[in-house]
């Protein structure tokens, strides 16, 4: 369940997952298709896999999951409340994720 924006974490248990949360990732349309998107995805990753993260998760706005599935995400079943946190980016928002 990712915390709600503006929220001031504690550190997780010892025994809890470790998951890298993308929130926000844009490029300028003038460099669409450059492949900055990528090497910035490749760039977080590959920091967060050194941090000892064990997942990436993150809500694909309607329209970016097929961008995040050429990275290896894929779609997460969502229900309850994060079902409803991801509808609030728009009904074809997807929750989705991948393992490090």
């Amino acid at each position: 369940m990712p915390p709600a924006v503006d929220t001031v974490l504690d550190a997780p248990p010892d025994d809890a997952d470790r998951v890298l949360y993308v929130h926000d990732l844009s490029v300028s349309s003038t460099a669409t298709g450059a492949g900055f998107g990528r090497r910035l995805v490749d760039c977080a990753l590959d920091a967060a896999r050194r941090a000892g993260l064990q997942r990436a998760e993150l809500v694909a706005v309607p329209g970016a999951a097929q961008f995040w599935q050429r990275l290896g995400f894929e779609a997460l079943p969502v229900a309850g409340t994060l079902a409803e946190q991801v509808h609030g980016y728009g009904r074809e928002a997807v929750y989705m994720g991948r393992v490090l």
